[in-house]
């Protein structure tokens, strides 16, 4: 996806590439609303994330040619490739916006709890304490495991406990007040 090609002394780039920049953008503008699902990572499995970095590292290349008044096809192509995708990630941000306010307002805890099995879900991946197990040159994950116990991992778990016991507190005082 999102390739341009060279024939003689023309570059050509295809709707349909410019399709795959705008749906790519709109779908991972809408991961990265979502907690616990990276945009990014979805670029790189539609195989658009480093063709949009080849298309900002092209583009800012030719920006100071482009100031002198040489505008270059490849300027113009890249330029369309960057306003597509960024028309698909505004199209997206405002579509599942709208989408996401409507599953809120009509199954609120259906919508919550699928957001928060996000969010738990991506723990996993995001654990930081893990075992390794070396064979030979090379490590393996050997599992997740538990943080050891000590001043710092207490400190953190009291921070913790004071914070939800702040938002608890603010919380029952607007619903007395409010």
């Amino acid at each position: 996806a999102g390739s341009a090609s060279i024939t003689g002394d023309s570059l050509e780039v295809s709707i349909g590439t410019l399709a795959v920049f705008f749906g790519c953008g709109a779908i991972a503008i809408s991961a990265m609303i979502l907690p616990g699902v990276s945009g990014s990572f979805l670029l790189l499995a539609f195989g658009v994330y480093f063709p949009l970095l080849a298309a900002i590292k092209e583009f800012m290349e030719e920006i100071p040619t482009t100031l002198r008044g040489e505008i270059s096809q490849l300027f113009v192509i890249n330029f369309l490739t960057l306003s597509v995708f960024t028309l698909g990630c505004l199209s997206g941000l405002l579509v599942f916006t709208r989408l996401l306010n409507f599953l809120l307002d009509r199954y609120r805890n259906l919508t919550i709890s699928f957001l928060i099995g996000l969010m738990v879900g991506s723990l996993y991946g995001l654990w930081p304490f893990r075992g390794t197990v070396e064979v030979g040159d090379k490590s393996y994950d050997a599992g997740h495991l538990l943080p050891d116990i000590d001043m710092n991992f207490l400190i953190t778990v009291c921070a913790f406990l004071i914070g939800c016991g702040v938002i608890l507190v603010f919380s029952r005082l607007e619903k007395e007040t409010g």
